[in-house]
């Protein structure tokens, strides 16, 4: 499933209890944001993926994906 309004919301993708979703130009390829969801879900999974159902509170992983830029 995709909304767009300029840009697309390219389809959710759940995965153990979590949804990923992409927000994109609605030119960029639909393959690759869900090939970038599925990365992303297989990531996140393997840092936190035992974790999900204990959370208790919002923004529990906030810290997954910042990065450093230097």
């Amino acid at each position: 499933m995709s909304i767009k309004f300029g840009f697309s919301f390219n389809s959710y993708f759940i995965d153990n209890d979590a949804c990923f979703l992409t927000m994109c130009d609605q030119s960029f390829s639909k393959r690759t944001a869900f090939s970038y969801l599925e990365d992303l879900a297989a990531q996140f999974n393997a840092e936190y993926g035992s974790k999900i159902q204990t959370v208790a509170r919002p923004y529990s992983f906030i810290e997954f994906g910042k990065m450093d830029f230097y």
